[in-house]
């Protein structure tokens, strides 16, 4: 059986303390199986905030404390959605 797998990673990952151990390692996964997808566009290269627009990330710059809206808080960018889309579908 063969299934396909999704790595999305940035290099930087301020969660984990600076960069990521998923870019970090990216090199030790050998499954023929697995895409591993770069995430560097300014901005969108950290911790989760790839999938999200330049709008959330701004709203959540300016609004750091609740209360905040939180669906343009979580909105994400639809052209990251398309490629994981994509990606299953073929």
């Amino acid at each position: 059986m063969s299934i396909p797998v999704l790595v999305i990673s940035a290099e930087e990952d301020l969660f984990y303390g600076g960069k990521s151990p998923i870019y970090e390692r990216q090199n030790e996964i050998i499954n023929p199986n697995c895409t591993f997808v770069l995430m560097d566009e300014e901005n969108h290269n950290g911790h989760y905030d790839y999938f999200l627009t330049d709008a959330a990330l701004e709203y959540a710059a300016e609004n750091p404390t609740p209360p905040i809206d939180k669906e343009l808080y979580r909105e994400h960018d639809a052209d990251v959605m398309n490629m994981i889309i994509e990606f299953f579908d073929n």
